[in-house]
């Protein structure tokens, strides 16, 4: 804001090209790189300004681009503000966001946004913003409150930006106040609080709006988990069910942090009779109410899945896989029931992670398709011979493994990208053996 009448003070802005926001300063120097407010300059970052008068006041509004940040996800502006005038007078800048896009919402908190004719705004509800609320909810009420203009509200659970057309449950009233109800009734047109819930706020007019979170939490069901048998990382149970009416449940809980990124995996190893089974994250499985079914005796849930979570327990419920007239008679179905996690799978000629080996140790593994399982062991003698043996789960795949040998550097300095990571024309190949139920290789270390 300037005094009526004096020449208009010159505003100059810039993005800083520090990740650091502490890095970042402007002084008189640094003016003949920055963008200067209602200035005809031909950069195209400046061009993006748009510029107007109000009464004595000079309004800016600049878009926001992440893709001109050093870091899309730390963006710092600098302003800078110039007196053209001769004598000292006081001025003031004000800077106010607008926030398109804030992210996990937290259910216990209250959002205000300003929406713009015409614009969506999208959000995400998700277990990893709310680990101790989400998962142990019956129901669950979003209110919007237009407080000036209007606006309508669109939830979903399949599309992650949901609109009037793409939405499981909307709300498009006149009045100022817009709500909707999503329950867990475990059956058609329910909501899984264990996987992320997206509702966008759309704006009819210009609408100043703020969003509320109501929600009850679910009956317990520790009776029927009570029952469940933990199973631990790389472990398993050997199980026998005496006939077909009998099941079982168990558990498993990720001991991991969010940004490790590993798959969990649950296995049986059917040795006599056919089983099936499937999971859900901290509830009783259901079997019509949950994604998560085997496929060839497994279950895999992969690190970058809506459905991996962490801070609780999966649940798995097994059953006997049989037909009507196998109840005439007595059959008892025999497993082993393997629950272990391991680092991200690759699908290309790079590694995601390493999973790091002991000598003398199995370990128990799990890939699907073109995907790479990464292992790495690290070699104190030379001299040694290396013998390497896969083996697999009789009737589960034909797997093949692929070994590379890091330099003197790698081990040194433990550089992951200073060797290619093994696969498919390797030097190294295992062996496969008569039947293909394992495959061998030998290495003499020094002899390489």
């Amino acid at each position: 804001m300037e005094e009526p009448g004096a020449a208009a003070p010159l505003v100059y802005w810039s993005v800083c090209e520090n990740t650091v926001p502490a890095d970042c300063s402007a002084d008189t120097n640094s003016l003949g790189e920055m963008c200067v407010l209602g200035d005809a300059d031909a950069r195209e970052l400046c061009r993006i300004a748009v510029v107007s008068r109000d009464g004595a006041d000079t309004v800016a509004e600049i878009p926001h681009d992440p893709s001109r940040c050093p870091d899309a996800a730390s963006c710092t502006y600098m302003f800078l503000v110039s007196n053209s005038h001769w004598e000292g007078r006081p001025l003031s800048l004000l800077v106010r966001t607008e926030l398109n896009d804030p992210g996990d919402v937290v259910l216990e908190k209250t959002y205000k946004n300003v929406i713009k004719q015409g614009h969506y705004v999208p959000h995400r509800i998700a277990v990893s913003a709310n680990p101790e609320t989400q998962p142990y909810l019956k129901r669950l009420r979003i209110t919007l409150e237009s407080i000036v203009g209007d606006a309508d509200l669109f939830v979903s659970q399949s599309h992650p930006n949901p609109t009037n057309e793409n939405s499981e449950w909307k709300s498009r009233l006149l009045e100022p106040i817009d709500e909707v109800v999503i329950e867990n009734l475990s059956g058609a047109g329910s909501v899984d609080f264990n996987r992320p819930i997206y509702f966008a706020v759309y704006g009819n007019t210009y609408s100043e709006v703020e969003i509320t979170f109501n929600y009850d939490f679910a009956a317990s069901h520790d009776e029927l988990l009570e029952a469940a048998v933990p199973v631990g990382d790389g472990a398993f149970a050997n199980t026998n069910i005496p006939d077909e009416y009998g099941e079982r449940l168990y558990s498993f809980s990720p001991w991991w942090s969010g940004h490790e990124n590993r798959t969990s995996v649950f296995l049986a190893d059917v040795l006599v009779n056919k089983v099936f089974f499937y999971a859900r994250w901290n509830a009783y499985p259901k079997h019509f109410y949950t994604s998560q079914h085997d496929f060839n005796d497994t279950i895999a849930i992969y690190g970058s899945s809506p459905d991996a979570h962490q801070n609780g327990s999966y649940y798995v419920r097994l059953r006997p896989d049989f037909a009507l007239y196998d109840l005439l008679s007595a059959r008892q179905y025999i497993y082993n029931m393997f629950t272990f996690s391991m680092t991200p799978a690759s699908t290309g000629g790079k590694q995601l992670a390493y999973e790091n080996m002991e000598l003398g140790e199995t370990y128990v593994g799990f890939t699907n398709g073109s995907l790479y399982q990464d292992y790495r062991f690290l070699q104190m003698d030379m001299r040694a011979t290396y013998n390497i043996r896969l083996k697999r789960i009789p009737g589960q795949g034909n797997p093949q493994f692929y070994v590379a040998l890091g330099d003197e550097g790698y081990v040194r300095n433990g550089r992951v990208d200073d060797v290619d990571a093994p696969r498919a024309g390797s030097a190294f190949e295992g062996v496969p053996y008569p039947g293909r139920e394992e495959s061998r290789k030998s290495l003499r270390l020094d002899e390489l």
